[in-house]
């Protein structure tokens, strides 16, 4: 193939030509010149670079790696370009047919110099260098032609033929590509206020965050995660804070404390709902002082707790949290100061990070056995945080390294016959993450990872990163960090993977707090929508090869110093599509099993073992099968007739009215539906049993406790029937002031909606989102069917009522009262002005004299 390879071609990043959306229309006779000719080819050629560039992409189809060299006397000089194919940014097709000597060499002198001046020499620094594709056309075949300006006929010559080729360029010193999105987006959401935080934990069936700090003492906080409102707290000023855990039903948190004056640390048991109480059980941690404690709450009720000290891990029975004082803990011997737990979900074994070696410890949770688990080459490694979860069927555990400061994943099958199939690392170590790991986490299935880092300076950030990308060895694992605050410790993963909380002590206590992450997942159905704007090329859009990092005048360029990434851009064909697809169809996550290899060779017997611990007593036995009958015994005197016992009736909230005509059809034109489509919908409550608006009305919570859906009747290509698909209407909720009577239409006599505090009735408004802004939904409404769905176990009443508790049916507590929703047909429908048959009288209010229930309603709009 003819391709420029003159130092003096044109460098600048080749200008797309202009599309051409004219073509010829023929007829015979017409006068056909070189300009119809051009114009023919001009727009068949920009059609067809029109479509590489929007349908396929651009990039390196196939080939064109860069290799160094035959001859090592040469590499000073020149490298060699295999063939291969490639599409630029503008559509054109660049190939090259035949392997390719670049002088590399040349090509640098000739851009230092351009840009520092003909006589310049280069320096001795290091430059990056990238080594770059572009399109050329070269003139071929002149021929004398008959008019060419001033020169006499038969004397001038143009080219009759354009060959499509190439040119190499050497690109100097651009900045090195933005980090590409890997797998997760942080940003930061919310702060919750806590001075000098150390750990948090998270309930999230209450909705609670558990923040343990030092401001300067020991401080315990209890906060709401939807508002950061701090609920309850509770101070010691003579001891250090250590460690927090909280138990599965969230009805009891653990800490660990140090005395100021030394000594052994202690575990204090707290009630979740009262932490300011007196403790439940403060258990002295013997042989722990000096060090930290660590611990986790297991969800069978047990606790363990990571004894750094005394090279222990000790495991309570759930009688932890009873009233008598429990019984002792069993004790692991767990060598190399065991520090961080982490438990998969759902779980076979506990990991303990040795932070004094390069060991895990995997303690299995039916018997307690020990197996010791590798980090890494199991040499210098040091962990110093821990995460695991379920990927693929096994165990994934994410281990913070603070010798190297890297990342490192492990898949981990402590149960495996061989030692080697025990640990195996996923992918390579993440290191240069820009400061030391402090804290890791995974999200619940390990789609990906979160790391939090502490720069030189102090200043911590968040980063996250694709596992699969990771287990690839991609170059691009890692996202960007998000600042996160001063002085990092801690950082946990919710249960859905979708949020992130980073404790951090601050500069000074005054400035920590917890920093409330959003974790936002790729969508990856977002790929496949057309894109707002076209694709084109723009600044920087070259197709590189391969880049020299660190090149300096005159060195040797050797294949090691060929780096393919991350500036390389590849375009996968549709062939290479198609087996990616049919791949990920055929292998689930990890791989597909292979067959069992031939058992080896039995191993030299083992020393006898140290007699293990006694263990925990078994919970007692299914009662036996019963005995004969014995013989009938003499009739007993009657006993005095017992308490009837009772049960309170429950002052409840309920639903009135609703704007609305249930279950029956109205026309747009009724000016009941121009009413309805002008207030919203309506629904009023009890006038004298008013809720709190905060309880339906927040964003969070509004679009699944307030429910109106839109349905429509739609024909399946393959089925024999239509189907009516009902989908959410986006829109507003809030509470407002209603007086009605049950049965009657409630009227707005007051529009001023409150998302807080008691209030007598709500309001859903349609509204249409454009991102995060929302506007009012225009009248009229589409017809169809409206289908409104509340749910009254959400909506709290404003008046506490008693209730017996459920823990203890001999004692009352006072609790807001959820709202009595259960609608019975024909419930709160319009008299339609015959009186309905006895059966269909109508029900008003709501409820069934219980707590919560559904409220169900529907109208077609005509």
């Amino acid at each position: 193939m003819l391709h420029d390879m003159r130092l003096d071609a044109r460098i600048g990043c080749p200008a797309c030509e202009q599309d051409a959306f004219a073509r010829n229309a023929w007829f015979d006779g017409k006068i056909v010149t070189a300009s119809d000719l051009v114009t023919e080819q001009d727009y068949l050629l920009t059609k067809h670079r029109r479509h590489a560039r929007l349908l396929h992409g651009w990039g390196v189809v196939c080939g064109l790696r860069v290799r160094e060299h035959p001859n090592p006397d040469c590499r000073k000089q020149w490298v060699v370009v295999e063939p291969g194919s490639a599409l630029d940014c503008c559509g054109h097709e660049v190939r090259v047919d035949q392997p390719t000597l670049f002088d590399f060499r040349a090509a640098f002198l000739a851009t230092w110099q351009a840009a520092h001046g003909k006589a310049a020499a280069p320096d001795a620094g290091t430059h990056r260098v990238e080594i770059a594709l572009r399109y050329a056309e070269c003139p071929a075949e002149p021929v004398p032609v008959l008019f060419e300006g001033c020169a006499p006929g038969g004397e001038a010559c143009l080219p009759s033929r354009v060959v499509e080729g190439f040119e190499l360029a050497l690109l100097l010193d651009r900045p090195p590509p933005d980090p590409p999105h890997a797998g997760a987006r942080l940003a930061w959401q919310s702060t919750i206020g806590a001075q000098g935080a150390v750990r948090v934990r998270l309930h999230e069936p209450s909705g609670r965050a558990f923040i343990l700090a030092a401001d300067p003492a020991a401080t315990l906080l209890v906060a709401d995660l939807a508002t950061g409102a701090i609920l309850a707290a509770t101070a010691d000023a003579g001891f250090t804070p250590l460690d927090l855990a909280v138990s599965t039903d969230g009805l009891h948190v653990f800490l660990t404390l140090a005395p100021n004056g030394g000594g052994d640390p202690e575990v204090r048991v707290l009630e979740a709902g009262n932490p300011a109480a007196a403790a439940l059980h403060t258990l002295a941690v013997g042989g722990g002082a000096g060090q930290t404690v660590r611990l986790l709450a297991l969800p069978d009720g047990r606790l363990a707790a990571a004894v750094t000290a005394a090279d222990e891990v000790r495991i309570w029975a759930s009688d932890i949290t009873g009233a008598a004082a429990p019984a002792a803990p069993a004790t692991l011997a767990v060598a190399n100061a065991p520090g961080p737990l982490a438990l998969p979900v759902p779980a076979t074994h506990l990991y303990a990070a040795a932070t004094g070696a390069a060991e895990i410890a995997a303690i299995r949770l039916s018997d307690l056995a020990v197996v010791t688990l590798p980090v890494g080459a199991g040499g210098p490694e040091r962990p110093v945080a821990l995460a695991a979860a379920r990927r693929g069927g096994r165990d994934l555990l994410a281990v913070a390294d603070g010798a190297a400061e890297a990342v490192l994943l492990i898949e981990a099958s402590p149960d495996a016959a061989l030692p080697a199939d025990q640990a195996k690392a996923l992918g390579t170590p993440l290191t240069g993450l820009g400061g030391a790991p402090v804290d890791v986490a995974l999200s619940p299935e390990g789609q990906w990872l979160a790391v939090l880092l502490r720069a030189a300076d102090g200043t911590g950030a968040a980063r996250a990163a694709s596992v699969a990308r990771i287990a690839d060895t991609a170059p691009d694992a890692v996202g960007p960090a998000l600042p996160v605050g001063a002085e990092p410790r801690a950082l946990v993963a919710q249960s859905d993977g979708a949020r992130l909380l980073v404790a951090y002590a601050g500069e000074t206590p005054a400035t920590g707090g917890v920093a409330v992450l959003e974790a936002t997942e790729d969508d990856c159905r977002a790929h496949l929508r057309a894109p707002a704007i076209c694709p084109s090329c723009g600044a920087g859009d070259e197709l590189v090869l391969a880049t020299i990092a660190d090149y300096r005048w005159e060195d040797a360029v050797g294949t090691a110093r060929l780096d393919h990434g991350p500036r390389r851009r590849e375009l996968a064909s549709t062939a290479a599509l198609q087996e990616a697809l049919l791949c990920v169809m055929d292998h689930a996550v990890g791989g597909v099993p292979g067959k069992d290899g031939p058992p080896g060779p039995p191993g030299a017997p083992g020393q006898p073992g140290a007699p293990g611990q006694p263990g925990t007593p078994g919970e007692p036995g299914a009662p036996g099968q019963p005995g004969a009958p014995g013989q009938p015994g003499a009739p007993g005197q009657p006993g005095a007739p017992g308490d009837p016992g009772s049960w309170p009736k429950l002052d409840l909230p309920h639903i009135v009215a609703v704007n609305w005509p249930h279950a029956e059809q109205l026309k747009l034109s009724d000016p009941r539906a121009q009413r309805m489509m002008r207030d919203g919908l309506l629904v009023a409550f009890a006038k004298d049993h008013a809720v709190l608006a905060q309880t339906f009305a927040a964003d969070t919570v509004s679009q699944h406790v307030v429910q109106v859906t839109f349905g429509r009747a739609q024909v399946g290509d393959q089925l024999p029937f239509t189907q009516t698909c009902f989908c959410q209407v986006d829109g507003l909720v809030a509470g407002l002031m209603l007086e009605a009577e049950c049965g009657s239409v409630p009227e707005m006599r007051d529009d001023r909606m409150q998302d807080e505090g008691p209030v007598t009735g709500l309001r859903f408004l349609p509204v249409f989102r454009r991102g995060r802004e929302t506007v009012p939904a225009r009248a009229p409404w589409p017809a169809g069917v409206y289908r409104v769905v509340i749910e009254g176990n959400f909506i709290l009443g404003e008046r506490e009522i008693e209730v017996p508790d459920p823990l203890d049916p001999a004692k009352r507590i006072k609790v807001h009262p959820a709202l009595d929703a259960e609608h019975f047909a024909p419930g709160l429908s319009r008299d339609t002005g015959d009186p309905p048959p006895p059966l269909l009288r109508r029900r008003c209010p709501t409820g069934d004299g219980l707590e919560g229930g559904r409220f169900v309603s529907w109208f077609e709009l005509v």
